[in-house]
């Protein structure tokens, strides 16, 4: 019953603004879709030259629009809130919506934290991304590496828009190609185009790494928290590309160092000790803000391997390095398991969800079950996004409500009405 009310719920979302549909019409593909939507989607492809195609599959379709006699509900809850995601970040800017405006104004110059994924190439980073954000977007696939710094910027917003794609010049921070409209249910196709003809344009084949470009991916959604996701291409070891993977990821420090929360992944069956990206995180002396991730976790299930994850998972990995182990303090790590589903879109997302648990719950013991799954990564990141806040965006918002506590302290002065209970100086000193 579970997995139907979860289908059904995603039948009634539109696939490329991932929120309730509004105004709904069938499409040529017989998918429903908002009005406004669809129809951006269609002038986005116009714009290019490209003929109209289904946002689901890509298949070529007419334009011709029909009236959906779908039921609309306007409080619908995103249905990826009901799993480990970022979504559930979103909570504290839900408590403020009574003070819409407030808030609005607290977030305009407010930069949020970015969630930078570290770690050797294919180590799973744009996996472990993906199923945060729960949408697909990250180029995936055994042949598919990431290549060239990919941004999606959420911003909780009123109401929801369609996601845009745009590829940014990183030297002069302009953009040289787009915005435009990209569904959120096949997005991660169009990230992987732009970064295949950027490849070409530069290195005149699908190699190497592009230090000129980035693809940034913007998403205003009711539903979603203000934060970036950033994913770095892979560290690479050694080799032709090794140093200008770790010239990316170390600039990217540099300029971001003070916003960012890092993600440190590790395939499970290979130790930490002998990770580069970990090595580099040390250096960099960024422990206090990394929480450390194994990886396809699938791949190490043997018994001997399990042990061994067992005791990296320790939240004190006694006896220095002994089996690979390296502590992190002071977040430590989880593992994961992100295993490919037959099922697309959101719902394959929603089926790695499921299988993540299910798998964990006869391999992991009882005492180390808050280090194993998306869940267990979540609850970290929470911790981490909360104490951003409370130290970046906190108080400049308590002096914005503080603010207006004395303008409404004046007004009821000026009509001769009584004093306000509690003082607004108060406010101030949360």
């Amino acid at each position: 019953n579970d997995q139907q009310n979860m289908e059904s719920d995603w039948d009634l979302v539109c696939a490329i603004c991932i929120d309730s549909l509004n105004d709904p019409v069938v499409a040529g593909d017989t998918r429903i879709y908002c009005r406004k939507c669809i129809k951006s989607w269609f002038r986005s492809l116009e714009e290019r030259g490209l003929p109209r195609s289904s946002p689901w599959t890509r298949a070529e379709i007419g334009e011709k629009l029909s009236p959906s006699p779908v039921v609309i509900d306007r409080h619908f809850m995103l249905a990826g809130a009901n799993v480990p995601s970022i979504l559930t970040l979103r909570s504290v800017f839900a408590h403020l919506d009574p003070l819409r405006d407030i808030l609005a104004a607290s977030l305009e110059g407010w930069q949020p934290p970015q969630v930078v994924m570290i770690g050797q190439e294919s180590s799973g980073k744009s996996s472990i991304l993906e199923r945060l954000a729960m949408m697909p977007l990250f180029p995936r696939g055994d042949d598919i590496t990431t290549r060239l710094p990919i941004h999606v910027h959420l911003r909780n917003a009123e109401s929801s828009l369609p996601p845009t794609l745009e590829v940014v010049d990183t030297a002069t921070n302009t953009t040289v190609r787009g915005p435009y409209v990209v569904p959120a249910i096949s997005g991660h196709l169009d990230v992987s185009q732009q970064m295949d003809e950027i490849l070409r344009e530069e290195q005149r084949g699908l190699h190497g790494v592009s230090s000129t470009r980035r693809i940034v991916l913007h998403i205003e959604n009711r539903h979603v928290p203000s934060i970036d996701l950033v994913d770095l291409p892979g560290i690479v070891a050694a080799g032709e590309n090794s140093a200008g993977t770790k010239a990316l990821a170390e600039e990217h420090i540099r300029l971001h160092d003070k916003h960012s929360i890092y993600l440190l992944t590790c395939p499970a069956a290979s130790g930490p000790n002998v990770s580069v990206a970990l090595d580099m995180v040390i250096r960099q002396g960024l422990q206090a803000r990394t929480v450390g991730v194994f990886t396809m976790c699938d791949e190490a299930d043997s018994e001997r391997q399990r042990n061994l994850l067992l005791q990296r998972l320790a939240p004190v990995a006694t006896g220095g390095d002994a089996n690979g182990a390296v502590p992190l303090a002071p977040h430590g790590w989880v593992a994961t398991m992100t295993k490919p589903e037959k099922e697309e879109g959101f719902t394959r997302l929603h089926a790695q969800s499921r299988a993540e648990q299910e798998w964990f719950k006869s391999r992991i013991p009882a005492a180390l079950a808050g280090r194993a799954g998306c869940g267990a990564l979540m609850s970290r990141l929470e911790e981490l996004f909360h104490g951003y806040l409370l130290a970046t965006w906190c108080p400049s918002t308590l002096q914005k409500i503080a603010a207006e506590l004395e303008k409404v302290q004046v007004d009821v002065s000026l009509l001769g009405g009584p004093a306000l209970q509690g003082e607004p100086q108060r406010a101030r000193g949360f």
